[in-house]
């Protein structure tokens, strides 16, 4: 189980997520049941734009500003 989420929640958002075609799933016949989930080929092709979409928000993202005793400003870029 993943930790900081319910299984509720995490129930929901996989099904959510099922349902747009992100992920499949497949359930396995057996005692205690099992349950996988799989990113689909969109997932997958979703994940590189989602990673460069990243990228440029952090390239254009405001800079730090800190004041220093003497209120002189700081510009720092992360």
């Amino acid at each position: 189980m993943l930790s900081g989420i319910s299984s509720t929640v995490l129930a929901a958002r996989l099904l959510e997520l099922e349902r747009e075609g992100l992920v499949s799933k497949k359930i396995y016949p057996q005692i205690p049941l099992k349950v996988e989930y799989r990113l689909t080929l969109q997932a997958k092709q979703l994940e590189v734009i989602l990673r460069d979409l990243s990228r440029w928000a952090r390239s254009w993202r405001a800079p730090e500003i800190t004041a220093t005793k003497t209120k002189e400003y700081t510009y720092k870029i992360k």
